[in-house]
């Protein structure tokens, strides 16, 4: 798929439990929201992707947003930005089993599930009024369906995704 579409950047396998599936009849589908669990690169994208140069800063804000609330979107907004798609695909399935995370929190040494949610809600909100000025997720979803919209007026023979 990467070949087919020279400005595909990032793309994620669909899941049952998403609710984000590409249309049965297309190969790809643009996106900018889908979870983070498995998500496969093309190196020119992730390269303009990368800010920092250790591991906290790598490719997630992980200093100021250490829980990634959001993440997802702004990795994909960033990849947009820098002309570079967001895709599902349904030719590539995936089954995540949240159930090993917090169903083994002593052994992984993580807070509970709704710790951890609260946690991430509270520090993700900050995170994005200071960082981006945002006061809620749906400012930050705006910003993603715009630069989605950019893109394509930039680059029209994307377009072609549609197609496939």
């Amino acid at each position: 798929l990467f070949e087919e579409v020279p400005k595909l950047g990032i793309l994620s396998p669909v899941s049952l439990k998403w609710g984000n599936d590409c249309p049965k009849d297309r190969k790809l589908f643009p996106m900018f929201l889908l979870p983070l669990v498995c998500y496969m690169f093309r190196k020119e994208c992730l390269d303009g992707l990368i800010s920092g140069t250790d591991y906290y800063d790598y490719l997630f804000s992980a200093r100021e947003n250490f829980r990634s609330y959001d993440l997802d979107t702004e990795i994909c907004i960033k990849a947009y930005i820098n002309d570079f798609m967001f895709c599902v695909t349904n030719e590539i399935l995936i089954y995540e089993d949240e159930g090993l995370i917090y169903n083994n929190t002593q052994e992984t040494k993580t807070e509970s599930k709704e710790l951890h949610r609260s946690l991430m809600f509270k520090e993700g909100m900050k995170f994005l009024m200071e960082t981006y000025g945002f006061r809620n997720k749906n400012e930050m979803r705006a910003w993603g369906q715009q630069e989605i919209l950019n893109f394509f007026q930039r680059n029209t023979d994307a377009k072609k995704v549609f197609y496939l």
